[in-house]
């Protein structure tokens, strides 16, 4: 399954602005009917690139995304169990032995990292990279046994308006999905001198589905 990693923003409607000299405008148009061809109302596309239904796409990747819980201070890090705070956040399985990508703020600072799956399983993680820049991490998932997952999509065909799914763990209350399209493209920022190529999309998302994937 193809897989996109997107940094979520909502979207935000710009109305069209329109300028130029009206006199000006109105003699090139009159000037060059004769050589423009008629105008033809635009159709709508082929109802085929709407989906009715994404259900078999979410039970086929649901799998592969999980729930991460961290825990800083307290017993976790030698000190006492009052002063542990956690946090929490989604994240997403990129190999069969279990790496999974999240965003480095979710787990940034943690003693003790855990990963949840919606069947109710549950193992501990161990951080094994991260890019501050890009605000992303890898977790290796401890233990010996193999996961499903998913893998990265490296094309060039996203284009604006791509129907695209979010799932993730909102609010710690269990894996939840929501629907939006690509925004925008080739969106960048700098950060300590280095360009991000981001891109952007209206898929609602909520306190806890930060580090899920997009799909």
């Amino acid at each position: 399954m193809e897989l996109l990693v997107l940094s979520l923003y909502k979207s935000r409607y710009v109305k069209p602005i329109c300028t130029g000299v009206i006199g000006a405008a109105a003699f090139a148009l009159t000037s060059m009917s004769s050589f423009a061809a008629t105008p033809k109302p635009l159709g709508l596309p082929s109802q085929e690139s709407f989906p009715n239904s994404l259900a078999d796409l979410i039970e086929h990747v649901s799998t592969a995304v999980v729930n991460i819980k961290v825990v800083t201070g307290g017993a976790a890090a030698g000190r006492p169990t009052e002063d542990a705070t956690e946090g929490q956040g989604s994240g997403f399985i990129v190999t069969s032995d279990g790496k999974v990508v999240t965003n480095y703020h979710v787990i940034e600072g943690g003693d003790k990292i855990t990963v949840d799956f919606a069947n109710g399983e549950e193992f501990a993680a161990k951080l094994v990279g991260t890019d501050q820049e890009t605000d992303l991490a890898v977790l290796q998932i401890q233990t010996d046994r193999t996961f499903d997952y998913v893998e990265f999509y490296h094309g060039d065909k996203v284009r604006v308006g791509d129907w695209v799914l979010a799932i993730g763990n909102p609010f710690g209350i269990g894996q939840s999905s929501s629907v939006g399209i690509i925004s925008a493209i080739g969106r960048e920022r700098v950060e300590s001198g280095s360009f991000v190529d981001y891109m952007q999309t209206d898929a609602t998302v909520n306190r806890g589905n930060s580090g899920g994937p997009l799909f």
